[in-house]
């Protein structure tokens, strides 16, 4: 644009630059926004703004731009990588995820964390003879959907507590869970392949859940479990796919599997046996549980021989 001497515009003929007529609308490029005048000139030129760098919008023009995307959070802050949030994430903090994430390293939590995770998925790295997620903290899981790749899942060395979500196997699977540390679990679905729980030592709680295995085993020695334990666990709670009644607490067993192979968690239910004394040998009670649990208590001692006089 050019203008003479008498300030008029040589194009559009408007008497002075203040007397332009530019548009309502904005233009813009990569970097930049303005209004533009039909003979070219333009007004009001200024940078795109954005409220940060996940904000593709520009807030006055409307401009899209590529921006980071969003991953997770944590309170106010964002991050573009799960990774850089467990690294992030204080005691205390909540990590929310916002999309589906697929990991290609191992991913170690060292503090007290809470993961809110909705109905998006997160695809461990696969760990091949090292386990996808290490617990060395205290991670609380609520919700989300976990894939495990590899022959080990999640590693737990200090305490996990399991409150919702769903596990699953992505091709094969030793364990989804091994226990050195404390392991909690309230809620949650677990499908795993040898085994759900392998409580190395340390302590395992099951208060809830669903668990299942398959008949995979790939030594061809070995069935598989939904617990496996050389550590203590205590089941007070659940459904599984196998018979857990040996680690069930006093007075509670998982019933016969139902029509679809389900054991659930509940109450023995014995019915009495009334062996009396004889001469010889003392007399009892035998109290069996349709599960095969049995005990045998109200002893009563042999009656002794007796002999009628003889006149």
């Amino acid at each position: 644009v050019t203008t003479d001497t008498d300030h008029n515009c040589d194009v559009c003929g408007a008497p002075d630059v203040s007397e332009h007529s530019y548009s309502e609308s904005w233009s813009y490029d990569e970097t930049t926004h303005w209004h533009e005048c039909a003979c070219g000139d333009i007004s009001a030129v200024a940078a795109h703004g954005y409220d940060d760098d996940f904000d593709a919008t520009c807030n006055t023009c409307g401009f899209e731009r590529t921006a980071k995307t969003l991953v997770a959070t944590i309170g106010d802050q964002k991050f573009d990588s799960f990774s850089a949030a467990v690294a992030a994430a204080k005691d205390g903090e909540t990590i929310v995820l916002h999309t589906n994430v697929t990991l290609t390293e191992r991913i170690a939590v060292s503090t007290k964390q809470v993961w809110e995770f909705g109905n998006y998925t997160v695809t461990l790295a696969n760990g091949d003879e090292n386990y996808s997620l290490v617990v060395k903290g205290d991670l609380t899981i609520n919700s989300g959907k976990f894939i495990v790749n590899g022959w080990y899942g999640i590693g737990v060395t200090g305490t996990l507590t399991v409150n919702g979500g769903e596990f699953s196997v992505a091709e094969y699977n030793d364990y989804l869970i091994g226990n050195w540390g404390t392991v909690n679990i309230t809620g949650g679905t677990l499908n795993g392949q040898y085994c759900c729980v392998n409580c190395f030592s340390g302590n395992v709680t099951i208060s809830g859940g669903k668990f299942s295995t398959t008949e995979f085993d790939y030594t061809g020695e070995y069935p598989s479990y939904d617990i496996f334990a050389d550590g203590v666990v205590t089941v007070t709670g659940g459904s599984f796919s196998k018979n857990v009644t040996e680690y069930c607490v006093e007075g509670y067993h998982t019933a016969d599997a139902d029509n679809d192979g389900v054991y659930t968690y509940g109450e023995h239910h014995y019915e009495s046996t009334v062996t009396p004394p004889t001469c010889t040998e003392e007399g009892y009670t035998t109290y069996t549980c349709d599960c095969g649990d049995t005990y045998v208590t109200d002893k009563v001692d042999a009656t002794g021989h007796h002999h009628n006089a003889v006149v």
